[in-house]
């Protein structure tokens, strides 16, 4: 997916990405992007639970990862957007970058598509409810 989009956008944004997937993003060294701004590209999965319901989007591997690298990269001093992708179920279970280049898109349909970025307030409030509920004392 990242060489991909580094062919149709590399010209202008550094294309990044980590091996093991979803599971192994604080494996990965994101050193590198030190106080960057970042733009976070996460894959549009479409996932269920076990009665076959679509799982919320924050419970979606490519979602989850991406809320988890932009924790990891706010405490190194970057500032990261979320592209606004298509809600889970609306595009094939993973679809991504690669999935929109070879279907077509163009480099000014990809750049586009960059550009559609969810509001950073929105992105930064779910972090902190997911930390939140994740931390809750106990009685």
């Amino acid at each position: 997916c990242a060489s991909r989009l580094h062919e149709i956008v590399g010209d202008t944004f550094d294309v990044v990405s980590w091996p093991g997937g979803s599971k192994a993003v604080k494996k990965a060294d994101w050193s590198m992007l030190t106080g960057r701004n970042v733009i976070l590209w996460p894959d549009c999965d479409a996932k269920k639970d076990k009665s076959g319901k679509l799982l919320p989007e924050n419970r979606q591997p490519g979602m989850a990862a991406m809320l988890a690298i932009a924790d990891i990269l706010h405490e190194n001093g970057c500032k990261t957007r979320i592209v606004d992708i298509p809600p889970p179920g609306e595009k094939p279970d993973g679809w991504d970058c690669a999935d929109m280049i070879d279907n077509g898109a163009s480099r000014d349909d990809v750049r586009q598509f960059i550009k559609n970025l969810r509001p950073e307030p929105l992105v930064w409030l779910a972090q902190a409810v997911r930390k939140a509920t994740s931390c809750l004392p106990c009685c």
